[in-house]
């Protein structure tokens, strides 16, 4: 089963609060002086929090007085030393306040910016402010060195004649003043390649998702296509048809391939409108397939991803699939939530029900 999730911000109240991340998973291994802990969910962790793994596994170096260590070949992230879940998780939450929290509206969609004298600053999308991060941070050095890493120099193989603003940050930067920003040089380039492909933002953004592994990269250059094509989508459901599409775009099996890059989507799912979205598509695609089967399998897929919610799948078993809709034929969609309906009661807890397999 999916791990428990839990609030971004602890001191959230509310009851309907939609930032969730899921609860740290760690593992002892070793014994003696070679005991350590192993961080064996990071990636999920870091996933919700736009945040890298590595600095967030200095942070609990750093907090924790251990070494930390990242273990390429192993893809292993741990720290020397025997440390209860709890109080790893308490680091987390340290973490949160001091890197990722608005310090004006506590919402958590911020970007790390550099700005003057390598100053740092957490520029959020919610409300548009900006919120220093204190220069006395023990890993405030290695936050600033990955940042500036993200931007190649020009001239470099495989830079753009300029570096391009991490999108959601010259957004609100835009939007405060002209000395914000100049603080908005978290940037990423997009290579020549992807840029010099015309017209289509599914094929621009497929490109990337190809020849470039790096989370950040990805998230970074798929606001910047949205933001160029801005006029032709307008909306955030428009943002989740060009994450679905490009990610399904390619020789891969579909489902396999929103398996395979569910990191990436879930730096897009937090929105109920793209999470709707991302059903649609599915719809479209076993309608185009004629393969209704396939349809709660993928929802199944992608709820066990996290990638879509519960209350998603019943809301459209109950209202959505019973309206006319252009997104597949009648019968398609009359096929598609008979084939639901046993998820959907696997989901309200009916343990006599087989789930469909993935």
């Amino acid at each position: 089963m999916a791990t428990e999730l839990i609030n971004v911000d602890k001191k959230a109240q509310d009851a309907f609060y939609r930032y969730k991340m899921p609860a740290t998973v760690t593992k002892i291994e070793g014994n003696g002086n070679g005991i350590k802990t192993v961080f064996t969910n990071i990636h999920d962790v870091c996933a919700k929090l736009n945040r890298p793994e590595e600095i967030l596994l200095k942070f609990f170096g750093s907090e924790l007085g251990a070494q930390a260590t990242y273990f390429k070949a192993d893809d292993k992230f741990q720290v020397m030393g025997s440390f209860p879940q709890a109080r790893v998780q308490e680091k987390v939450y340290d973490f949160i306040e001091r890197f990722v929290l608005c310090g004006k509206c506590r919402n958590p969609e911020t970007d790390i910016v550099i700005g003057k004298k390598d100053s740092l600053n957490k520029q959020c999308r919610s409300c548009g402010g900006s919120s220093p991060i204190s220069q006395g941070e023990k890993i405030h050095h290695i936050v600033v060195a990955h940042y500036k890493a993200l931007v190649k120099p020009a001239g470099s193989e495989g830079a753009a004649a300029a570096p391009v603003q991490s999108p959601d940050a010259a957004a609100a930067a835009a939007a405060s003043s002209a000395a914000t920003a100049a603080q908005a040089q978290a940037a990423v380039q997009i290579e020549t390649k992807t840029r010099s492909q015309q017209g289509n933002p599914i094929d621009k953004l497929a490109a990337v998702l190809t020849e470039n592994d790096d989370l950040e990269h990805r998230v970074r250059v798929t606001f910047q296509i949205k933001n160029e094509f801005a006029a032709a989508m307008p909306k955030e459901k428009h943002l989740g048809d060009l994450v679905f599409l490009a990610t399904i775009k390619g020789k891969q099996a579909w489902i396999a391939a929103l398996q395979k890059n569910h990191l990436f989507l879930s730096r897009f799912s937090d929105k109920q409108e793209i999470r709707e979205t991302w059903i649609g598509q599915v719809l479209i695609k076993c309608g185009q397939s004629d393969a209704p089967d396939k349809f709660p399998m993928a929802l199944k897929m992608l709820f066990e991803e996290e990638l879509i919610q519960e209350s998603d799948i019943v809301q459209w078993y109950n209202t959505t699939s019973l309206k006319p809709s252009k997104l597949a034929p009648p019968e398609v969609i009359v096929e598609a939530r008979r084939k639901t309906e046993p998820l959907v009661k696997w989901l309200q807890g009916d343990t006599a029900v087989v789930p469909p397999a993935n």
